[in-house]
């Protein structure tokens, strides 16, 4: 005759055994979807910030200095250009972006002025260098001074996270010259990867402790109660 109490307590662990195996399929299925979902938010903070700080360094350019600027060759003497370069340079070096830049609108093609970058760098530009494929965003603010980030895009210089925010001549709302900062797009795929590793290392680091405490509370069932 068997033994229904046995019998009971052997379907019990078989329960047990299913319900803790659907649980660490779930947690494996909700882990994977959590770095998934965890990437497009880390996303939308990087460019958010590079907006805010894009915004904060054109803030920063006096207009009527600006506006000194021809935008070629001629400038590189000027204070005006020798100060707003060595700006750019300080605040490239606290807050380590690729390259800061600025562009100017100059019969109707874009030019390079002063910018971060050291002149032995393969990504600088000379002064007055004219930017050959810029985005039709970037053509744009010119006429609505509205700062953007867009990317990952591709220039001659590269592929690049960029934003890119205007400085307005206060009296009379013309765009004077625009401000961007780059993230190499390889840097910026690195930081996505690196967040969704991070996700599933908790994620596994926790279905390690589940079945490590579900193994010790099934070691622990098949003890006798007399030994527990």
């Amino acid at each position: 005759m068997t033994d229904r109490p046995t019998t009971q307590r052997a379907g019990l662990k078989g329960s047990w055994l299913v319900l803790a195996l659907c649980l660490f399929l779930l947690l494996g299925i909700g882990g994977i979807q959590a770095a998934r979902w965890k990437t497009p938010i880390r996303d939308a903070q990087i460019r958010h910030s590079l907006l805010l700080q894009a915004e904060a360094l054109a803030r920063t350019i006096n207009p009527q200095q600006a506006k000194a600027l021809s935008f070629t060759d001629a400038d590189e003497n000027l204070p005006q250009f020798l100060r707003l370069r060595s700006h750019l340079t300080a605040y490239h070096h606290k807050l380590g972006f690729r390259g800061i830049y600025t562009i100017a609108l100059k019969d109707d093609k874009l030019v390079f002025g002063p910018e971060s970058y050291a002149k032995d760098d393969p990504q600088a530009s000379p002064v007055g260098t004219v930017y050959m494929q810029p985005s039709q965003e970037i053509l744009d603010i010119f006429r609505t001074a509205r700062a953007f980030v867009e990317g990952p895009v591709a220039d001659e210089y590269g592929v690049f996270l960029s934003a890119i925010a205007p400085v307005i001549d206060p009296r009379t709302n013309e765009v004077i010259l625009v401000v961007g900062l780059d993230i190499e797009a390889s840097e910026w795929q690195a930081t996505l990867a690196r967040e969704q590793k991070i996700v599933a290392a908790g994620v596994l680091l926790f279905c390690v402790l589940f079945t490590a405490a579900f193994l010790l509370l099934h070691y622990r069932s098949k003890i006798p109660p007399h030994r527990h």
